[in-house]
């Protein structure tokens, strides 16, 4: 229906949102020389993961008929490719 779809946009919308606004890297110093991400692996295949999702989202009929999916769906890949 309807609503599940537009129901399934606003979760993974929110995921996106919980996950990238509280994220916070931690760093570490290899060789004394340079800083490291700790958990990089797996911060990078999340962003891969939201990425992919954000870009099969603008496909659904439920995202195109919703603005307020569009708009923040646009911001999200925005930042999401700058990293």
């Amino acid at each position: 229906t309807v609503a599940q779809g537009e129901m399934a946009l606003e979760v993974f919308l929110g995921e996106v949102r919980d996950r990238w606004m509280k994220q916070e890297l931690e760093l570490v110093l290899f060789q004394n020389r340079v800083r490291l991400i700790r958990g990089w692996d797996e911060l990078f295949a999340t962003l891969d993961d939201h990425i992919g999702g954000l870009a099969l989202m603008k496909s659904s009929p439920y995202y195109r008929a919703v603005r307020e999916f569009q708009e923040e769906g646009k911001l999200w890949e925005e930042r999401l490719t700058k990293l």
